[in-house]
């Protein structure tokens, strides 16, 4: 609007023997349509480049200087707005008005060849200016839909390998169920010796289908398991174990207190280590991202859900950005989805971060009271 200001104030003063109708129609419409190019791109740009080829051809020393800058924004503009071939059509259009005011009669329009140079010069640097901004638009948006996908495979990895973390660790969960049912059904047979025959056979075929499930739990688990991977030795962990991990993190300088509520019970395997490894991934978030945070773990107990409860103040020592994978929280909601529970995790309103896990548990494991071999 200011620019249409200016020119129809110019145009007035300066009409080279235009009609100041005339000369103030042209010198509007040579910059007002601007003020309309988010609304329609292409008509503004092609009005406004139009009436200044009138000016060019007909009436150049009545050309105002703001007409001449919107003559210049708009070549600019034309590339960033539309279409590459309108872009370029647009730029040759104007390009022709410059050569073809050459030939005009000089008593209508005196042009001299340098003033023709010099407006076919920056013509091209005002389009190429625009044309350039357009490819680096092109190459941040591009980088930036590569960086998506390149974002989504991560994820995709991430999940992957949490589930074929989660399968191992079930695997020895199951394992252990199928293991005592095989020894339990072996030896069964020994300790009632006055034993049916029938029996006796359906025991040694429940023992021998155990004992072939095993095995074929142990071809799975080698396919889940990576080549350079170690089996591991020790037990799966269990809520109970709870405090010798706290009492790790809190001899890395962060305070950590446990609360229990409710009436604590022995849960199944599936629970128990869901619970654990929630706990022990947000603690080690927090080691990670905010180090000396105060932390508080609550742990639940429901009639039919155990809720965990990991939150932190968030006032530790800085830490530098970038380490980490980010993929914690992924690992924390496949696991919680596994047993049909939820997962809320996020930033606190008064600082530092909280992840409640709610994880349904309606009746205890029969025999998770008994020791599991490692």
């Amino acid at each position: 609007m200011l620019l249409a200001v200016f020119a129809a104030h110019s145009s007035l003063r300066h009409t080279a023997g235009l009609s100041e109708n005339v000369a103030l129609s042209l010198a509007l419409a040579a910059t007002l349509p601007l003020a309309a190019v988010r609304i329609a791109p292409l008509f503004s740009l092609v009005a406004t480049i139009a009436a200044s080829s009138v000016f060019i051809v007909s009436a150049r020393l009545a050309w105002p200087a703001t007409a001449i800058f919107a003559w210049l924004i708009s070549l600019a503009l034309s590339p960033l707005l539309l279409r590459r071939w309108q872009a370029a059509a647009l730029l040759i259009a104007a390009e022709s008005a410059v050569i073809a005011a050459v030939f005009v009669p000089a008593r209508i329009n005196a042009t001299p060849w340098d003033a023709t140079i010099a407006e076919g010069v920056v013509a091209l640097a005002a389009w190429w200016i625009g044309e350039n901004l357009r490819a680096r638009k092109e190459v941040t948006v591009e980088r930036a839909r590569t960086a998506q996908r390149l974002q989504a495979l991560a994820e995709q990895d991430a999940v992957a390998r949490e589930r074929a973390r989660i399968a191992r660790e079930l695997h020895d969960v199951v394992a252990h169920h199928v293991s005592t049912i095989a020894v339990r059904a072996a030896t069964l047979p020994y300790e009632v010796g006055d034993m049916p025959p029938p029996i006796r056979t359906a025991l040694n075929e429940i023992a021998e289908g155990a004992r072939a499930a095993l095995v074929d739990l142990r071809a799975v688990l080698g396919v889940l398991r990576s080549g350079d991977e170690a089996p591991e030795g020790a037990p799966q962990p269990r809520l109970a174990d709870l405090p010798r991990l706290i009492a790790r993190v809190q001899s890395t300088g962060t305070p950590v207190v446990l609360r229990i509520d409710g009436q604590e019970r022995p849960l199944s395997d599936g629970v128990e280590v869901c619970g654990y490894r929630i706990v022990q991934e947000a603690l080690t978030n927090t080691v990670r991202h905010a180090p000396g945070s105060n932390v508080d773990v609550d742990a639940e107990y429901r009639a039919d859900e155990l809720t965990i409860r990991v939150r932190d103040n968030g006032r530790g020592r800085p830490c530098a950005p970038g380490d980490g994978t980010g993929f914690g929280l992924v690992g924390m909601r496949e696991r919680v989805a596994m047993l049909g529970g939820s997962l809320r995790a996020g930033p606190r309103p008064s600082g530092g971060f909280e992840v409640v896990a709610k994880l349904p548990c309606p009746t205890p494991a029969a025999n998770s009271g008994e020791e599991r071999p490692a």
